[in-house]
């Protein structure tokens, strides 16, 4: 688009109160002024406000200048739901009036609005060798089903009394505890809000989160990362595993809570955890900054690790990226409303690089006169402010448009960013709404809601406007956060003329973070993967059940990231029992030693569209064993070695390099030391053994000298 480019401007300005300087995020804003909407019922701002007693609420992020002040909360008639002290930041339902005061206390450093997020949605076992560790496949010493370690899972729509979360043996179930977000109750935990069931018979009678179910998402995704039903050969990947549930609201707020929750429970029983997040939205700067994020990779720790969904917006423009020179210095993009006869709005975003400005203008463009008749004015991004702007657009029919615009630096990242929410009364008009992006210089980045629009040039690529793509589309708040891992999807059972088995999903999403971070890590099966279901759900999915003391419990199949995100949930079960203290970095070593690479991922891995490759259960539990005859070890590790493994009586420790003060400590899976030897100076070449009066099981070895220090997972028979 030529920077010449000349329109008419005409409009209505409705100016909105004017709030705490780069205090609250610009969807903040946006949501403390949506009111006199033009579809009240639809507007997403409102999605998040909730009505008590005539009050309107709004769920935040509030990160605190210093320590948390719960008392300054409560001044302002908020409910604080839940604290997280390393980072300064609580959740809270802050009354939505009393928003802008809150925000100009000294003592508060950022207020950030919950959002909405959406679910992310046989042989597969086979696909990742997954199988081979439930049957113990030698060298393996048994087999592995994530015994000892919570699987926990944050979700929506959980019938908990389906018999898939049982043991194999129906002798045992195993969710022990249950937070249902969704339903009325006095909280409970050291939460607020919520009913908490923390015993087999209450989770049994409570059956179901009857918030609503649609899908029955969250009973797929636990079934798929911890379902032991064999009757019909559709158990999970983890099926010793102990199942805590947070059945949530949707809301990012909600997410980090239930997450919370669950590393407590983990924590409080001295067991290691996996969380799944198979949730995620579009909005936001992509980066790892926002307090969702934030909060989620402070959770984060050895034994306690996160598994999030990819995202499912492969197949859709959701993102424009933008290079600005004096040059070129303007270029324009249509929004296109992807369900318009129910949806006659769109959400979206754009965020700069800290230092460089922008300009943003909204536009109506007529394709038959070739022309912009309609424009807001030019804005910058650096101001913090927020705007209203009403008119009466005249194209086949007149047309009222609304749009809702807040922008300001972010203080997470310094960054400019803009915040818009439009809305028309009539979508079937022939004029096309579009944005501006003006700069001379730097980058600009674009975000929309995949579920209801899209970037694109309509056609008009030859007049100047841009289409969007599908590149850095990895969900917002969660799989985006610098310490989750993200998933990608890949095709292990084609379903559609659009599906080759072996190659990746199309909705799969792609990467890398804003920052430039690979994202996703690693790929699992992902479509066509058939799992538990709610019996709410029978006539919707199809007739496979089983039955059980006179029940029958529903089985059918999903497509999703949601789908791959439990399933290597799952197999990290696996890997915890093995290794209790693995964490994030120590996930992304086994991926990258481990993931398997074939012709459709290529060689050169990563990449922003497989990660490391597609998730080796088998080949990834070998290397963390150690075990010689699985994948070699990297080359840091053969400074020192150690064999054999399996170890029957005693094993040895060889040293390629001389080190001093060497100390060998054995401990066992729960941390405790059981063998300490000071073995003091040692030369390249040497060798010492030591026996290991142990009972059979998972042992840690630690070498620990002047110039190295290695642990190794051996196993004992």
């Amino acid at each position: 688009m030529k920077r010449s480019l000349f329109f008419a401007v005409i409009m209505t300005m409705v100016t909105l109160s004017a709030f705490a300087q780069s205090k609250m995020s610009n969807r903040t804003k946006i949501i403390a002024n949506s009111v006199d909407k033009i579809h009240p019922d639809k507007a997403p701002s409102r999605a998040t406000v909730k009505t008590v007693n005539s009050v309107e609420f709004v769920t935040v992020f509030v990160r605190f200048n210093g320590n948390i002040d719960r008392s300054l909360i409560e001044k302002y008639g908020g409910q604080v739901r839940a604290e997280y002290t390393s980072i300064s930041t609580i959740t809270a339902n802050v009354p939505l009036a009393s928003l802008e005061a809150l925000a100009s206390e000294q003592s508060i450093a950022y207020i950030e609005a919950s959002q909405k997020t959406r679910t992310k949605m046989n042989l597969a076992r086979s696909a990742s060798n997954a199988q081979k560790v439930f049957d113990g496949v030698s060298p393996l010493p048994h087999s592995f089903k994530g015994n000892g370690v919570i699987v926990g899972v944050v979700d929506q729509e959980i019938q908990v009394s389906h018999i898939n979360f049982w043991n194999e043996d129906k002798t045992r179930y195993r969710i022990k505890a249950f937070w249902n977000q969704n339903k009325s109750g006095s909280g409970g935990c050291g939460y607020t809000y919520g009913m908490f069931y923390t015993d087999s018979a209450s989770i049994l009678a409570a059956g179901y989160d009857f918030s609503s179910m649609e899908s029955g998402h969250a009973t797929h995704v636990t079934g798929i990362a911890a379902g032991a039903d064999h009757s019909l050969n559709y158990y999970g990947m983890a099926g010793e595993a102990d199942i805590v549930i947070t059945s949530t609201t949707g809301e990012d707020a909600d997410l980090t809570d239930g997450a919370q929750f669950i590393s407590h429970y983990a924590d409080s029983v001295g067991k290691p955890c996996v969380i799944n997040i198979s949730m995620g939205g579009e909005l936001g700067p992509h980066d790892g900054t926002d307090l969702c994020s934030s909060v989620l990779a402070g959770l984060v720790k050895p034994g306690n690790v996160i598994i999030g969904a990819a995202g499912n917006s492969g197949s859709v423009n959701v993102h424009l990226g933008k290079d600005f020179t004096p040059e070129d210095s303007i270029a324009g993009t249509f929004i296109e409303l992807m369900y318009e006869w129910w949806m006659p709005y769109a959400l979206m975003e754009a965020w700069g690089e800290a230092g460089n400005d922008f300009e943003f203008a909204i536009v109506a463009y007529s394709p038959s006169g070739d022309s912009i008749f309609y424009s807001t004015p030019f804005f910058r991004a650096s101001q913090d402010t927020s705007f209203r702007y009403r008119a009466n657009v005249t194209g086949t029919r007149p047309v009222k448009f609304s749009a809702d615009i807040a922008s300001g630096i972010n203080p997470l990242n310094n960054k400019p960013n803009i915040a818009v929410e439009y809305e028309m009364d009539d979508v079937s008009s022939s004029f096309k709404i579009g944005v501006l992006l003006r700069s001379d210089s730097g980058h600009v980045d674009l975000w929309c809601n995949d579920y209801c629009s899209a970037f694109t040039d309509n056609g008009y690529a030859d007049r100047g406007w841009l289409s969007g793509d599908d590149a850095m589309s990895i969900g917002e708040g969660i799989a985006i956060s610098k310490k989750v891992v993200a998933v990608a999807s890949y095709v292990n059972k084609a379903e559609s003329y659009d599906s080759t088995k072996g190659d990746i999903s199309y909705f799969s999403s792609r990467g890398p973070s804003a920052d430039g971070r690979q994202k996703p890590e690693i790929a699992a099966p992902g479509e066509g993967i058939t799992s538990s279901l709610p019996d709410k759900l029978y006539y919707s999915y199809g007739n496979e059940y089983t039955t059980y003391n006179g029940k029958k419990y529903y089985y059918g199949s999903m497509s999703g990231t949601s789908m791959a995100c439990p399933y290597v949930t799952g197999v990290v079960a696996t890997w915890l029992e093995a290794n209790p203290n693995l964490d994030y970095d120590d996930l992304i070593d086994i991926f990258e030693h481990t993931a398997m690479k074939d012709n459709f991922t290529g060689s050169d891995l990563p990449d922003y569209t497989w990660g490391y490759g597609k998730i080796d259960a088998y080949e990834g539990l070998l290397y963390i064993l150690g075990n010689p005859e699985g994948v070699e070890n990297s080359s840091d590790h053969q400074i020192v070695a150690l064999y054999p493994n399996p170890v029957v009586d005693q094993f040895t420790i060889g040293f390629a390099a001389d080190d001093n003060n060497v100390i060998v400590s054995v401990f066992d899976i729960s941390g405790r030391q059981i063998m300490s030897t000071t073995l003091g100076n040692i030369s390249a070449g040497e060798e010492r053994s030591f026996s290991l009066a142990a009972p059979a099981g998972i042992y840690t070895v630690r070498i620990a000298g002047a110039k190295q220090t290695k642990c190794y997972k051996i196993v004992k028979q």
